[in-house]
């Protein structure tokens, strides 16, 4: 269920040069801070990583053993996260001040189907990971893609075939680029909304997926637009207080962002998003308390 229109008045349609930084920083920040952590990405034991990276930086991890379980990028490169939002920011940097999700379903299918996702794809159907993510095989050479990613390739248009309970975070970041546009373009949240939508749904119809990106990218505008954090994501929540669904979108994200802040492999990006995004406190947890 979308989250409940606030209301409030549509954004300035004449963004600062600070907004506008801060616009910059949300899309370059995030595209930095998923390459810092690609090297330790789904390290999901906190004490394996500790005795792998040592006294080592995690943030563009460079050393042996393999840090990754699952795949093995150079330093510097970004995961399928990652090339998503780039990707859809180079669609809006050609469509802008309008999203047009045709453009957005042409570039991730001509990223994708470059020659490193190409030859990953038969590498990852060989690889052995339990249901509860536990890597069982060595990680494979070159990118992981992503299942959302597999499935859009082998659709057709826009119509494509996807599992609706697809509420995987893809949708998160290709969210990124677009709350950045809306800020800076002076939508209002209907208009808002409406891109966000577009954008999941080229590849992800699940209406948790909608939700959080939805959430995601309300409380993202508020910080660009200068808005205190604490109180943008507390914004956030108060729209979907109203919501009786066990599975509220903004009240999902807060605690996705409290728990994030207790794994040290989120640490690089959280701190690339704090420095980028000009938050006072690098903890998650402590801005929405």
């Amino acid at each position: 269920m979308p989250l409940p229109s606030d209301g409030a008045a549509p954004l300035t349609a004449s963004p600062s040069p600070a907004m506008e930084a801060r616009a910059y920083a949300a899309v370059v920040g995030g595209a930095v801070g998923d390459a810092a952590a690609a090297r330790c990405h789904w390290q999901y034991d906190p004490k394996k990583l500790a005795e792998i990276v040592g006294d080592r930086d995690v943030a563009f991890y460079d050393g042996e053993p393999k840090c990754n379980p699952f795949y093995t990028v150079s330093p510097g490169s970004s995961t399928c996260y990652g090339d998503q939002l780039v990707t859809v920011a180079a669609s809006l940097a050609a469509t802008a001040p309008e999203v047009d999700p045709s453009d957005v379903a042409a570039k991730l299918r001509e990223r994708f189907a470059e020659s490193d996702y190409a030859e990953a794809i038969p590498r990852k159907k060989h690889y052995n990971y339990g249901n509860d993510q536990t890597a069982r095989s060595p990680p494979i050479e070159g990118p992981w893609i992503h299942g959302t990613i597999e499935s859009f390739l082998k659709s057709q248009g826009l119509q494509i075939e996807v599992d609706d309970e697809d509420s995987s975070a893809d949708a998160l970041m290709r969210t990124i680029p677009v709350a950045a546009l809306a800020a800076v373009a002076g939508w209002d949240t209907e208009k808002l909304q409406k891109a966000v939508d577009d954008v999941v749904c080229v590849t992800q119809r699940n209406a948790l997926a909608r939700d959080h990106a939805f959430a995601v990218a309300r409380a993202l505008v508020d910080v660009i637009k200068g808005d205190d954090p604490k109180s943008s994501l507390q914004s956030v929540v108060a729209a979907a207080s109203d919501d009786e669904s066990d599975q509220s979108s903004a009240k999902t994200v807060a605690t996705a962002l409290t728990a994030a802040a207790s794994h040290a492999h989120y640490a690089a990006s959280i701190e690339v998003l704090r420095s980028g995004l000009g938050l006072q406190d690098a903890n998650p947890a402590k801005l929405i308390n």
